[in-house]
């Protein structure tokens, strides 16, 4: 029975406060996983683990426990920036009690094959609630019983000095004759009759009952968003609004040029005769004219009414 075991501490300063989550501008998240591997019988390589167990505590910059559920992403790197992503899983609505989750990584998204083996260092990365936490976790030792002690040198011999399991075959009328390193074999003739007739096929078993559906993988990651659609087309035209308040009235503009004089209208009919006006003030008397010719003698006229003085 072999134990691996990491332990370690993320400070994660963000620009704003993250939500409702964070009000703290420090997120400070306190991490540990530990792998528990049995291993029945010796043998070279011990088998991947199929999870691997993550526990965090998330507190504010006062040291105080956070309150969930929170969303979780966690990655594995090849490199402490940027590098390679080479495994990740999600986990929405994760439950804190007193500041404290437990994962399960590997449970929903299983680990790539030889990921633990083909890589000489490994950094997991956490984001909680879209907040990327830094710098990256350096896995030290890879998070599982990679090999016994003594894999490569059992009974301090080389793994190149025991016998591979046994991989040839020799068809009917042939025995193995002797059996390489490599597992391979060379078959030798045994001299045996010829072999009897193939018996008649067996009849074909009832189909056993429908296994259990899967678990369903973990979401992908949100692809980029796409290109904007084209413009629909116009909606018909709304009914008309009521009409607004009368607005305030404006100050008066500046008075126009005056316009070109109209063209004069035709006279009209001549007005009745006003009242006779007062008899003015009698004026000066004119200059005498000149003596006219005398005329002849008219005859003598009615006796006229006396003027007024």
């Amino acid at each position: 029975m072999r134990f691996i075991f990491i332990f370690g501490e993320v400070q994660a300063r963000s620009p704003v406060p993250c939500g409702d989550f964070m009000k703290a501008q420090i997120l400070r998240v306190l991490f540990f996983c530990g792998l528990l591997a049995a291993l029945a019988l010796p043998v070279a390589h011990a088998a991947p683990p199929s999870v691997l167990n993550y526990q965090g505590y998330v507190a504010d910059a006062a040291g105080d426990p956070q309150t969930g559920p929170v969303n979780i992403v966690v990655g594995i790197y090849d490199q402490p920036t940027g590098g390679t992503l080479l495994w990740w899983e999600t986990w929405n609505s994760t439950a804190l009690v007193d500041g404290v989750f437990t994962l399960s990584l590997g449970s929903s998204n299983a680990f790539p094959a030889n990921l633990f083996d083909n890589n000489d260092a490994l950094y997991l990365a956490v984001e909680i609630n879209s907040e990327t936490l830094s710098p990256r976790q350096p896995l030290t030792a890879a998070p599982y019983a990679q090999r016994a002690t003594n894999a490569d040198k059992l009974g301090g011999l080389s793994s190149s000095s025991y016998q591979r399991r046994v991989l040839g075959t020799c068809g009917a009328g042939f025995a193995i004759k002797s059996i390489a390193v490599d597992g391979s074999v060379v078959c030798e003739s045994v001299g045996v009759g010829s072999p009897g007739p193939t018996g008649p096929t067996g009849a074909t078993g009832a189909q056993g009952p429908q296994g259990d559906v899967g678990a369903t993988g973990a979401t992908g990651v949100q692809g980029p968003q796409g290109d904007v659609g084209l413009t629909g087309a116009m909606g018909a035209q709304g009914p008309q609004g009521d009409v607004g308040l009368t607005g305030a009235t404006g100050a008066q503009g500046l008075q126009g040029d005056v316009g070109a004089t109209g063209a004069t209208g035709v006279q009209g009919p001549q007005g009745d005769v006003g009242a006779t006006g007062a008899t003015g003030v009698q004026g000066l008397q004119g200059d005498v004219g000149l003596t006219g010719a005398m005329g002849a003698q008219g005859p003598q006229g009615d006796v006229g009414l006396t003027g007024a003085t």
